[in-house]
């Protein structure tokens, strides 16, 4: 009469359990995987949006007469409607020759990966009029 620790028994009862320890290691991988890509996609929209308000800061700051307040203006408008970076700052240094507009802010984080920290800057020359 077998017994169940017999060695003629059926491998199969050897490996009860094998696919649920399985399913729940390729579960956690698949779960970081795609933690990962949702904070990456968000990091890279945060980036964007902080590069693309640097970039209409400074177009809008270069000009004749625009000035500073004019490039925030620009680049508040600009952020804000992306949606994609929060706590979010413009600071616009006018050289004697050149703009510069540096956006700061964070991204929004799931908190896997800590990236949070955007800074973007543009910088252009100063538009003179010639006569």
């Amino acid at each position: 009469m077998p017994t169940d620790r017999s060695p003629h028994h059926s491998p199969r009862r050897d490996q009860r359990g094998v696919i649920t320890t399985e399913a729940a290691i390729i579960s956690a991988v698949m779960l970081v995987v795609i933690f990962t890509a949702v904070q990456a996609w968000l990091f890279y929209a945060a980036r964007n949006a902080a590069q693309s308000g640097a970039a209409a800061c400074v177009e809008r700051a270069r000009g004749d007469g625009q000035g500073a307040a004019a490039g925030r203006a620009s680049a508040s408008s600009v952020i804000s409607q992306s949606g994609a970076l929060d706590e979010w700052s413009v600071d616009v240094s006018n050289g004697a020759n050149t703009v510069r507009c540096t956006v700061t802010g964070r991204a929004p984080t799931l908190g896997v990966l800590g990236l949070d920290q955007i800074s973007q800057s543009a910088a252009m020359p100063k538009e003179r009029p010639t006569r």
